[in-house]
């Protein structure tokens, strides 16, 4: 469903709209846009309806639980996030969900080494959003994560853009014993940080 529609089904709530979608989801092959739309509205999905979707075997479907899901559903959104689930797209929408909706540190970092790009910048701008408190985090993956992760926590603190985060990024210049993610640290610093600057000697 278009975000613009499903905006307005959002701001426009009614006990007819509820009915007639519930009465979608219960025809034969409702899409994915009906439990979407539904999701949207009070009351939601029942529990036993998100479970059967983050189970089934379509992406689409999939995807409503990832970009649509409450936060009781967090260990749904959890099992799509990791790499049993087939699509990049459907992680990394899990990943941002849970983020925004009930926020487990461990599962996000862990999706900053995610095999596909897609997922690990979902990693790195989540938690670049959460603030500085964050930027220990990017810190420890960076000197201890996988190569793949370190270097999107680099990117995570290259979104963040503070000064805490241009001091990480100074130190693994100056400190990381990957010649490679030094370099790529020495890039994030030679872009406009905003009002970061070096730190003093």
């Amino acid at each position: 469903m278009a975000a613009p529609l499903l905006a307005w089904v959002s701001h426009n709530p009614s006990a007819e709209l509820a009915a007639a979608l519930d009465a979608a989801i219960e025809a034969p092959d409702p899409g994915p846009a009906h439990y979407a739309a539904r999701a949207s509205l009070p009351g939601g999905l029942p529990e036993a309806v998100w479970r059967e979707l983050g189970a089934s075997p379509s992406p689409a479907m999939r995807a409503v639980v990832a970009r649509h899901s409450p936060r009781a559903q967090a260990s749904e959104l959890a099992s799509l996030t990791r790499a049993t689930e087939p699509s990049h797209q459907v992680r990394a929408a899990a990943v941002e969900r849970l983020a925004a909706v009930a926020f487990d540190r461990a599962t996000v970092v862990a999706a900053l080494g995610d095999g596909h790009p897609i997922v690990r910048m979902a990693a790195a701008r989540a938690l670049a959003r959460r603030g500085d408190d964050e930027v220990p985090t990017f810190r420890g993956v960076a000197f201890d994560g996988t190569p793949l992760a370190q270097q999107a926590a680099v990117t995570g603190l290259r979104i963040r853009g503070s000064r805490a985060a241009a001091d990480v990024l100074h130190e693994i210049v100056a400190d990381h014993p990957s010649e490679s993610l030094q370099r790529i640290a020495a890039i994030a610093l030679g872009e406009p940080l905003g009002e970061v600057h070096p730190p003093q000697p």
